[in-house]
């Protein structure tokens, strides 16, 4: 059978004191700081303006593409984290 968690240090501590919500609490906490991270850029998006006016250089419309990348990539890390905490719900960590 293959071990979905292998020898994860946080799996074998919650497993080993029997605190599994544990793995239940770290993934929430990651979400909530990718979360950040994407409303921290989205008011870095709305504060350089939602418009590109148009091909120029500078540093407003660099602030406008950063920010509109970290919109993007805390969405993106947001799924995959929400995708790989999943499993902690559906399988048992604890059970080989």
């Amino acid at each position: 059978m293959i071990r979905l968690f292998h020898d994860n240090p946080l799996v074998l501590w919650a497993c080993s004191t029997g605190r599994k919500y544990t793995l239940h609490l770290v993934t929430l906490a990651m979400l909530l700081l990718a979360a950040a991270g994407g409303v921290i850029a989205w008011r870095a998006w709305r504060q350089a303006g939602r418009e590109w006016h148009n091909e120029a250089g500078g540093v407003l419309p660099r602030s406008r593409f950063m920010a509109a990348l970290g919109v993007l990539l805390s969405s993106l890390f947001f799924l995959v984290i929400f995708a790989q905490g999943i499993p902690s719900f559906v399988l048992s960590a604890c059970e080989p």
